[in-house]
Parts: C-alpha cells; sequence; structure tokens
C-alpha cells in the first residue's frame, strides 16, 4: 500500500520531466514524451515545459481576495450606518411616545386649552375633547411599548 501512495505521489513529477517538438515530412508539428523514432530523432528538439501556476495562489487571486475583502469591509458599514439609523429613529419613537404620554395624562386630568387660528387659546367642546383624547390613546397604542 505504501508503495502505491508513492507511486501516485510522484507521478505528477514525471509529467513534466522530457518533452520533444518536431515537423514530420508533411511539415506537421508534433508534441510527446518520446522522440519520434528513427531518423527523425535527430530533428526533435527537448522542451521545457513549465508547470501551471498552482490554484489559489496567482496574483489575480490576490486581487479576488482582496476585492472581496473590500466588499465584506463595505457590507459591515452599510450595517453599522442601518443599525444607527435604526436606533436614531427608536430613540425619537421613544420621545415622541413619552410627550404624547404626558399630554394624554393632563387631557385626562383637566380640560386643556387649545390654541386657535388666531393664536389665542380657548376651551373646545367636551366631544371634540374626548375624541382628541381617544386619537391620542389609539396613536400611543398603535405605536408605544407598554
Amino acid at each position: 500500500m505504501k508503495y502505491v501512495l508513492l507511486l501516485f505521489c510522484l507521478l505528477p513529477l514525471t509529467g513534466f520531466a522530457e518533452s520533444y517538438r518536431w515537423t514530420d515530412e508533411d511539415g506537421k508539428v508534433h508534441f510527446s514524451d518520446q522522440p519520434p523514432p528513427g531518423r527523425d530523432g535527430d530533428k526533435a528538439e527537448q522542451i521545457e515545459l513549465k508547470a501551471p501556476e498552482p490554484i489559489g495562489q496567482g496574483e489575480s487571486v490576490e486581487r479576488t481576495r482582496q476585492e472581496l475583502e473590500e466588499l465584506r469591509r463595505e457590507r459591515q458599514k452599510r450595517r453599522q450606518k442601518a443599525r444607527r439609523q435604526q436606533k436614531r429613529q427608536e430613540q425619537q419613537l421613544l420621545q415622541e411616545c413619552q410627550q404624547k404620554s404626558r399630554r394624554l395624562s393632563v387631557m385626562k386630568n383637566k380640560r386643556v386649552l387649545y390654541e386657535q387660528e388666531d393664536g389665542s387659546y380657548s376651551g373646545i367642546p367636551m366631544d371634540e375633547h374626548e375624541q382628541r383624547t381617544r386619537e391620542l390613546e389609539n396613536w400611543i397604542r398603535e405605536n408605544c411599548r407598554d
């Protein structure tokens, strides 16, 4: 079993050991790992074949890695920005909920004066006051956490 494994390990090394190139009488160019038989063997040129670049180690692969890393950084920045924006929105909603809750508390405990179009303040009919109170309660129920 050891010898079979050793043979498989050494097999790729023999593939690039010797290569030959020659042109036959018809002008066709041939490549082989054996020199041509007979007198054509004198015409054969021994050539050196270079092994292909190992996968995952070339300049283009490094460039691709850098581009992917840049994309990851940009994605992370976008996520952080979205989190900050969401946190700001949550904070604004919390403040608005607190303001409206205070206003509702005042409205339930006493009649409130409302600013009129001319800038003066006056009370409104009780049914309109109750309607505004219900609208405020509904808004708080729909938008605010308990």
